[in-house]
């Protein structure tokens, strides 16, 4: 299925005056930010192709668990025809190896477009080189662009770093929004997805959207699993805790009552928040979206679901504000038979029990005391009751 580009005509459309400048000498550099999924390597490829005038060196940084010193610089390096290895013997200087590495990319004739991909998992160095070549630019016929994640905390602080000392008049900040209603809208026409849902479940995240369009539901759900839990594994324990207890909770969750099943402390969600993962409404927290929601809560463990939800109905039963079809919904997913007779209304109790199904009479010839002895274990082991002659409907 091939899943157009849209809402991004604005940022093609800077990225292409911009490039127009460096094309006459003026050089720039372009921060392209976005949460994970909003499409920034999209846009790259969309951009790149249609540089086809310009000479693309590309560099990507890798989510290893210690970063490669320097790696983007040997995927430039590479394609520049420079041996950087030789250039470091060299030069003995890391200073003189960047302005090496920045003339050899200039001498052409062409316009040099450097794309680099996801600072976020740079090394310091590699965050000093972006630094080096932004304030380097103006007189130069090179467009630099670097994609980075925002929306962690990491990320962010990796992106200020980045920045950290390039003037305005030589950078550009394109930030990546969530695809709008209409768009997914547009997106979803005549797939077997109506866009209502397919909007609810994404929040707009393009990836997330092409997902869900591609392969529905289960397919999209193991495909954004990994990147999910990826990254829950880089938070705290504590933190990774609440957020599967904060799962269980459809739409929102009561921020202390989540902390209390998740037996964690008050500030182990702030990592979470901070990160971008969930985000914080008064009392309330919830996941930004709610594909990530429904990734997290699957990937529980059926004996830790059954747990979760039966901690919380606990807690729910403490406050009498809770409706019961809240509770029913928890009383399920623990399993707990006993709370689901409770709260079922009668005509439909039968539906959330297991078992073949036992049909009452639909009339009583006359007032009688009847003892509702127990059924295959079904109902409660007797009560009394008085039924009077009116006709009753069909269970």
């Amino acid at each position: 299925m091939d899943i157009p580009i849209l809402e991004r005509d604005a940022a093609l459309e800077q990225l292409d005056r911009l490039a127009k400048a460096a094309r006459f000498g003026t050089g720039h550099t372009v921060f392209v930010t976005g949460e994970a999924g909003a499409g920034k390597t999209t846009l790259l490829r969309a951009f790149e192709e249609r540089m086809t005038a310009a000479w693309a060196l590309r560099g990507a940084c890798e989510d290893l668990s210690i970063p490669e010193p320097l790696g983007p610089l040997r995927d430039l390096a590479h394609d520049a025809g420079v041996d950087l290895d030789a250039l470091w013997r060299n030069e003995g200087d890391r200073l003189s190896v960047f302005l090496n590495l920045l003339g050899s990319i200039e001498r052409t004739d062409e316009m040099a477009l450097l794309l680099i991909e996801d600072p976020h998992w740079a090394d310091e160095a590699t965050l000093d080189f972006v630094r080096f070549v932004a304030r380097r630019l103006r007189t130069r016929r090179i467009l630099m662009v670097v994609t980075a994640r925002d929306g962690e905390n990491e990320g962010r602080a990796q992106l200020r770093r980045a920045m950290d000392g390039v003037s305005a008049a030589d950078m550009t900040r394109i930030v990546l929004q969530p695809l709008s209603a209409d768009a997914v809208g547009l997106l979803a026409a005549g797939s077997s997805q109506t866009p209502e849902e397919v909007f609810r479940i994404t929040g707009g995240n393009p990836f997330y959207v092409t997902e869900l369009l591609r392969g529905g539901i289960d397919d999209a759900l193991r495909s954004v699993q990994d990147t999910v839990l990826n990254r829950l594994d880089r938070l705290p324990q504590q933190t990774h805790q609440a957020l599967q207890a904060v799962s269980i909770f459809p739409r929102r969750a009561e921020r202390d009552w989540a902390l209390e099943i998740a037996g964690a402390e008050d500030e182990a969600l702030d990592p979470a928040i901070e990160s971008g993962l969930i985000q914080e409404d008064g009392a309330y927290v919830a996941f930004r979206h709610e594909i990530a929601r429904l990734a997290v809560e699957t990937a529980l463990r059926p004996t830790q679901r059954r747990h979760l939800n039966k901690a919380l109905l606990i807690r729910m039963q403490t406050d009498a504000g809770v409706p019961n079809a809240r509770q029913m919904h928890h009383a399920r997913a623990a399993g707990d038979r006993a709370q689901i007779a409770r709260l079922a209304p009668w005509p439909g109790a039968r539906r959330w029990l297991p078992g073949p199904t036992v049909r009452l009479p639909t009339t009583f010839p006359s007032p009688s005391r009847f003892r509702i002895r127990r059924m295959t274990g079904r109902l409660p082991s007797c009560f009394s009751m008085r039924v009077r002659p009116v006709a009753l409907s069909a269970v």
